[in-house]
């Protein structure tokens, strides 16, 4: 016959049991899916980043802010959160690009640098009326050092009164060039 002591030593011991499988369970269970990239190792990281370019006359071509940039060393290529571009033109207010998310690397093709903007990329640049001209898209490629970008995403592009569509876009901001690729349809309001 159990005595009170064997009946309370029982019981604590299943609890025991129990508890360390739930916590095993838990520990256990599958890890969120992580994009591949992601789950290699960082070198660096940089919180509240911000970089500015000048060019050979001490001008600056370009400031790159983020709240966090993190640098993966096997791939080469460092992610951003929240990047923001400010693209200063020769004349006139700079472009302004910003996004969710993106990434740096090297182009070996252009050899230069390459970022790429995700998620809720947007292009402003203030008009001569105080407007701005904005260009929206899911996904851009900027290539700094000529002021290029391009995307063969859908683009809505809203200026004034006037609102375009179209699939793929390539824009030269220096020189203020937008061209729009393909399925180009046009409204005015």
């Amino acid at each position: 016959m159990l005595n009170l002591r064997n009946l309370i030593l029982l019981s604590l011991t299943v609890l025991t049991v129990v508890l360390l499988n739930h916590i095993t369970e838990t520990t256990t269970e599958s890890p969120i899916q992580v994009d591949a990239q992601l789950q290699e190792n960082f070198d660096y990281y940089i919180s509240g980043m911000s970089n500015t370019r000048f060019d050979a006359m001490s001008k600056p071509t370009y400031k790159l802010q983020a709240s966090r940039v993190t640098h993966y060393p096997e791939a080469d290529i460092a992610k951003m959160e929240n990047p923001q571009f400010l693209y200063f033109r020769d004349e006139g207010l700079p472009w302004e690009l910003t996004a969710l998310t993106g990434a740096f690397s090297k182009d070996p093709v252009r050899n230069e640098d390459h970022f790429e903007l995700f998620e809720e990329v947007v292009i402003r640049r203030p008009m001569s009326d105080g407007k701005f001209l904005v260009v929206t898209t899911a996904s851009l490629d900027v290539f700094p050092d000529t002021k290029e970008v391009n995307t063969e995403s859908p683009v809505t592009l809203k200026a004034g009164g006037s609102h375009l569509e179209s699939t793929g876009m390539r824009a030269f901001l220096n020189e203020e060039t937008i061209e729009l690729q393909t399925a180009v349809r046009g409204f005015y309001e």
